[in-house]
């Protein structure tokens, strides 16, 4: 969505959640779901914050009229641990879907879809504050429960598997990361369309699989087939379309072809200045791949440049102090 949009979105989703209020009072599901709901589009915008704030009401009321195993109830806690990761908040993020993990448990039992997919996400939580042994094991024991509870079906045991994937590669263990990859590419092959979000989004993580041995060849190959997939199904100004040319700039730098890595990352930022908005979160991640750019040749007064705009937008957007802006700054120290 482009930028000049995003207020007019606000305001009728707004609306919607006022008309819910007045109509069915505050404890109402109706009047939960809608602020659920709300959630749902702000995040859907990049408006991440908003969206946490409209999630921990919809919790909030839950908890007076709402039973603690609702489907409701769980969704939307499972939802804020999400929106916690997104912005960076791990150590929140992890306790939330320890809680949601062991509601599930509880209400639904270990064989259940549900519990496996939360406890697919707090695998994946742990490896967020870096603790990648723990998320191995977890995501190793999702793996093994859902061959025993569904054989192997591709479309259950993709994610799961590519997920222990980037934690293998997390944890240095290579060789069973690029097999585990390999496997699912193929596999995902016949399940999905080449230019399905999962096998865009796969091809991304192989090139970064790869980029991290430094085998820059085979990492562009890759970032270049998900930049060629995006482009051609949602068009260069998409958010995913613009993070796969920050990828590519950043192998190119790491390459040495600093011509081409400048013109990548040049494009990424003049789209996510046109169309994303500092509300969206790709925005910081193209910003700050350019500030390094910018470093590591010696251009500090470019660097200092886009980082000050970017700056100014999260304070114009946020306020000063912001989570956004201390994001930021640690992502640049």
């Amino acid at each position: 969505m482009e930028a000049e949009h995003f207020t007019e979105a606000r305001i009728l989703a707004d609306r919607s959640v006022e008309i819910a209020r007045s109509a069915f009072g505050l404890e109402d599901e109706r009047t939960i779901a809608s602020i659920s709901s709300l959630a749902a589009i702000y995040s859907s915008l990049g408006m991440l914050e908003e969206a946490v704030d409209e999630l921990k009401e919809a919790i909030f009321l839950s908890n007076q009229i709402l039973e603690e195993g609702d489907p409701q109830f769980l969704a939307n806690m499972n939802n804020l641990a999400i929106l916690y990761s997104d912005l960076g908040k791990y150590e929140e993020a992890l306790m939330l879907y320890q809680q949601v993990t062991d509601m599930y448990r509880q209400v639904y039992g270990i064989e259940d879809l549900r519990y496996l997919d939360s406890l697919n996400n707090l695998g994946i939580a742990h490896s967020d504050v870096d603790n990648h042994q723990e998320a191995a094991s977890i995501l190793e024991r999702v793996l093994e429960l859902q061959i025993d509870k569904f054989g192997n079906s591709d479309e259950v045991n993709l994610t799961t598997s590519r997920n222990l994937a980037s934690v293998y590669d997390e944890l240095g263990r290579f060789d069973e990361a690029r097999d585990l990859y390999l496997m699912v590419e193929e596999h995902g092959s016949r399940v999905f369309d080449s230019d399905h979000p999962f096998m865009i989004g796969l091809m991304n993580r192989i090139g970064t699989h790869f980029a991290k041995q430094s085998r820059f060849e085979e990492a562009t190959r890759y970032f270049q087939r998900a930049l060629i997939l995006i482009q051609g199904q949602f068009g260069p100004q998409h958010p995913d379309s613009i993070i796969s040319m920050v990828n590519l700039g950043n192998v190119f730098r790491a390459r040495g072809d600093i011509a081409e890595a400048e013109a990548y990352l040049g494009q990424a930022l003049e789209l996510s200045s046109q169309n994303l908005g500092i509300v969206h979160p790709a925005a910081s991640t193209v910003a700050i791949s350019v500030i390094r750019f910018y470093e590591s040749q010696d251009r500090q007064q470019e660097a200092s440049l886009v980082l000050q705009n970017l700056l100014s937008e999260a304070r114009a957007e946020y306020g000063s102090d912001s989570d956004l802006e201390r994001s930021i700054l640690s992502q640049l120290d």
